[in-house]
């Protein structure tokens, strides 16, 4: 009889350790999955802060070139803009001059947007959308040229 009393001990015992084991296991399991979130959310948040202060450094670049550029007098209602569009057929001296005005001075800027030069004068095509060709001053016909030229951009003036 001893050993049967024995035995069912030992047989409580281990299903008493076992149920506890699976209970520590299972609070183990979630604190694991709530360190790994927490972890994670950390990552998340730590990336977050590095570029907000990105963010923050170039915001205070931008604010001190704006201060900057405020105190040299470039401020947006002291400039005029002139708006450039052309699309015709130019020689090779031309275009070298027409690109040569669109460098930037003291007292004025040229912004491009486009420029888009060919030796296929076929791509020149009339309409109501596309840029008028130009005549010469004899009007007897289309312009001849090298190079069809096709830019757009704008002038920036100094207003005096």
């Amino acid at each position: 009889m001893k050993r049967y009393i024995i035995s069912i001990s030992l047989a409580v015992i281990v299903v008493v350790a076992a149920f506890l084991f699976m209970g520590t296991y299972s609070r183990y399991q979630r604190l694991h999955a709530t360190l790994n979130q927490a972890e994670r959310e950390w990552r998340i948040l730590s990336r977050q802060q590095a570029e907000l202060q990105a963010k923050n450094r170039i915001l205070a670049r931008t604010r001190s070139f704006v201060e900057r550029a405020k105190s040299l007098g470039l401020e947006r209602n002291r400039w005029d803009t002139y708006e450039v569009e052309i699309k015709e057929p130019v020689t090779f001296p031309e275009a070298r001059e027409i690109l040569s005005q669109t460098g930037s001075g003291g007292s004025y800027y040229f912004i491009p947007r486009y420029l888009h030069m060919t030796k296929d004068l076929s791509q020149m095509k009339e309409g109501a959308g596309s840029a008028k060709t130009a005549k010469p001053d004899d009007a007897s016909g289309p312009k001849k040229g090298d190079v069809l030229m096709d830019l757009k951009g704008s002038f920036l003036v100094r207003a005096r």
